[in-house]
């Protein structure tokens, strides 16, 4: 990978740090899996198409929309947002994009908050208090 890849890896994983900041102060449960979505812009619908079989093969689901100057994809798959998933998802696709002469605008996703039960449930009988 080229120096100008390492750098633009490196300014997207700072926007990440931020997002997942954002996303715990909203009570996100990072570690819940949820539909990640990545989005990509080629110069050439072809590109875009060679990029959305290479994604698909990674459990990718993608779709495309061209118009007369514009290629985008959209790329979706379930995945944890804690900082280690995101740089692991955000390697596989940006190598991809960037395989292809696309630009990767980074990625979106639901917060997904901490499942909390309606009543305690007690873990021993010792926690078992009998009016």
């Amino acid at each position: 990978m080229t120096d100008e890849y390492t750098r633009r890896l490196a300014s997207q994983f700072a926007v990440d740090r931020t997002q997942i900041d954002n996303r715990r102060i909203l009570g996100d449960d990072l570690s819940r899996l949820r539909e990640v979505e990545h989005f990509a812009s080629f110069p050439t619908d072809a590109d875009a198409q060679a990029a959305v079989a290479e994604l698909e093969r990674l459990s990718f689901r993608c779709s495309t929309m061209s118009t007369n100057s514009s290629h985008v994809m959209c790329a979706v798959r379930l995945d944890a947002v804690d900082e280690e998933s995101a740089r692991y998802f955000v390697r596989a696709v940006t190598a991809v994009v960037d395989a292809h002469s696309g630009d990767y605008d980074g990625w979106g996703a639901p917060v997904v908050t901490a499942r909390r039960p309606l009543v305690h449930i007690p873990d021993s009988p010792e926690e078992i208090h009998w009016s």
